[in-house]
């Protein structure tokens, strides 16, 4: 909150909107990390650890290819986005496809951000129900309120500047396992990764990939770098911090076997470490703040990305033509989205399901991103038409499948995905030749 009102004294317009692309590699890296790390994921993660040990480490993999990809690709993009002061990935595809993939790309963002907001807001409003024996409605307001101050006038250069701090006090969750500590032959029992099985494996690989690919926010850190160095060097750093905080997280999770009991799903055991008098209360507060940090750290960012793609890629461009209009629009909308997240933050029951469901429809746009990337500002109507008709074509079959229950099954959840990849591929080649990749 004291960042908020510095910014309110301090902030350019330019800072609002995008960091006055001038972010180094440190607050980059950090941003990047602990942005990738909610707090859906560490109650994914924790559970994980105490019920399949190191298997989901396999989309670790995934996640540094995704990464090379910016590191390689994301200095152009960079340079395409400074000249033509690009905010949001959605304005690239406009000009790389047109301007109906460009509504139908913001949309589908904006679904993910919103409901990413919601599972930030459910994840630190039930941890404060937990450590002060209050009802998670209030805790749900309360994060909810500190987010809208800070955000409120500080736009995206106070994510940046927030994310730098809470990925120093995400580190600490490190010294977590050793106050919990998990056996020696928990510790370097590996089997894990063979007993997922070579599907739920392939699974946790794509996510990692699809994830990074398809995420809005880190084409934002693309933007927002202050130059091709900081992407090549902080993008891939940015890896081993995750993979880091990961391993911390299922450590803790692989700790948790020996004080909770052994019918527990995955989805509880994070919030049972609150509830267990085999854990102190020093360590409660600590492992509190850290994760507080975590999800206030995804949910400020996601915040910021659907108000920002909604004022530059949906409203009427009378509203954001200026900076002064956007900077205007998008507090208006930050304000909103978080009341409106709160609300279904208050009417999440199964997290985990949720989290997995959710992400499942970002990667549709995968294909979309990364043919952009390789042939650039090279759009044409029929093109447009075509990738629009692909991408509703794709969200409708992801809705029968979730809808008739098809998720159960990981791999399902990439049919979509490739279906994209498929027709995109196809239509691209066929209508655009990538004559200026």
């Amino acid at each position: 909150m004291g960042l908020g009102f510095w910014a309110a004294k301090n902030e350019s317009h330019d800072g609002f909107v995008i960091g006055g692309r001038n972010i180094g590699i440190l607050p980059t890296v950090g941003s990047l990390a602990s942005g990738f790390r909610d707090g859906a994921g560490i109650v994914f993660w924790v559970g994980a650890g105490l019920t399949l040990g190191y298997g989901p480490l396999w989309l670790i993999p995934g996640l540094l290819l995704s990464l090379l990809f910016y590191s390689t690709f994301g200095p152009r993009i960079r340079e395409i986005a400074e000249q033509k002061d690009y905010i949001s990935i959605a304005e690239f595809i406009r000009d790389s496809f047109g301007p109906l993939t460009q509504k139908l790309s913001a949309l589908i963002i904006i679904f993910f951000s919103l409901m990413y907001v919601a599972m930030q807001l459910y994840v630190s409003g039930n941890l404060i129900a937990q450590v002060l024996s209050v009802q998670s409605w209030i805790g749900i307001v309360a994060v909810a309120t500190v987010i809208a101050v800070y955000l409120f006038w500080g736009g995206y250069g106070n994510v940046v500047k927030t994310d730098t701090i809470q990925f120093f006090i995400i580190l600490s969750l490190i010294a977590v396992p050793f106050f919990i500590p998990p056996t020696a032959e928990q510790l370097f029992d590996f089997s894990g990764f063979k007993a997922i099985g070579l599907e739920t494996g392939l699974g946790f690989f794509l996510i990692g990939v699809f994830w990074i690919i398809s995420s809005a926010d880190a084409w934002q850190r693309v933007f927002s770098a202050r130059n091709a160095r900081v992407i090549r060097i902080a993008f891939p750093a940015s890896a081993l911090f995750y993979l880091i905080m990961t391993l911390s997280l299922i450590y803790i999770g692989l700790g948790a076997k020996n004080i909770l009991p052994a019918e527990i799903e995955a989805d509880d055991v994070f919030f049972s470490l609150f509830s267990t008098p085999e854990i102190s209360a020093w360590l409660k507060g600590c492992i509190a703040v850290g994760v507080m940090a975590i999800t206030m750290s995804t949910l400020d960012t996601f915040c910021y990305l659907a108000a920002s793609t909604f004022g530059k890629d949906i409203a009427p461009a009378r509203l954001t033509n200026s900076r002064a209009g956007y900077f205007k629009l998008t507090r208006i909308s930050m304000l909103a989205i978080l009341i409106l997240m709160s609300l279904v933050a208050m009417n999440i029951s199964d997290l985990i399901q949720f989290l997995f469901d959710t992400i499942s429809l970002l990667f549709v746009l995968a294909p979309v991103y990364v043919l952009a990337v390789l042939s650039p500002e090279s759009g044409s109507e029929r093109l447009d038409k075509v990738m629009s008709a692909i991408i509703l074509v794709c969200a409708g079959i992801y809705i029968y499948l979730f809808t008739s229950g098809a998720f159960a099954d990981m791999l399902n959840m990439f049919i979509p995905t490739w279906i994209s990849i498929g027709l995109s591929v196809s239509a691209v080649f066929a209508l655009k030749g990538f004559k200026r990749a």
